[in-house]
């Protein structure tokens, strides 16, 4: 299981938090990245720190738009250059001050935008594999034989044969589906579909 933190920054200085099994801060000597990305994280957290109001600590914040952009900013890059450090084995989260919520990394956007390509192309084989055998069965229902060679007859043969054909073009369309699913599925969660 990967080890998951977020950066964010609070008042009292630190800025690497725990999730998950752990929670609370982490000194940022427990986690191996250079020295430079721990010196950069904590100036961008002093920096945060610097906008306490210690008369008023309800008041407190960054004296403009413009402040909040660059420091937001600032920690969006610290973010990445903390997740490529860290590697695969790290899930880092980042806390964005501007839009005041908790951004997911991209592994976790990934996974989650593979597993509804999975569900719309389940749904699809569900629709196209249930719709071709639908189209068979009233194919092979027009197309049964009759006393009558008339051409209520002719008609009720072309249908049902046109039925048959779409029929199965959307079963032969749809078999390669569940494979696609299972494949999608297993890439979400980094596990070989070849087992």
């Amino acid at each position: 299981m990967k080890k998951q933190i977020k950066l964010m920054a609070e008042y009292g200085g630190e800025a690497v938090w725990w999730m998950g099994h752990r929670v609370g801060p982490t000194d940022l000597q427990d986690i191996p990245i250079s020295d430079e990305l721990r010196y950069d994280i904590k100036r961008w957290a002093r920096s945060y720190a610097d906008t306490l109001d210690d008369n008023d600590p309800a008041a407190s914040d960054f004296d403009n738009d413009e402040t909040r952009v660059i420091f937001d900013s600032e920690g969006s890059i610290l973010w990445k250059h903390l997740q490529e450090e860290l590697g695969s084995e790290w899930e880092v989260h980042y806390y964005s001050e501007r839009q005041q919520e908790l951004l997911l990394p991209a592994s976790v956007i990934d996974r989650s935008a593979r597993k509804q390509k999975a569900i719309r192309y389940f749904v699809n084989f569900l629709i196209i594999g249930g719709g071709g055998i639908g189209l068979c069965l009233l194919g092979a229902t027009l197309v049964r034989p009759v006393n009558d060679l008339g051409t209520i007859y002719w008609l009720r043969f072309v249908l049902g044969s046109v039925s048959i054909l779409l029929g199965s073009l959307g079963i032969l369309i749809a078999i390669p589906l569940p494979a696609i699913v299972v494949r999608t599925l297993c890439a979400s969660h980094n596990i070989s579909a070849d087992h």
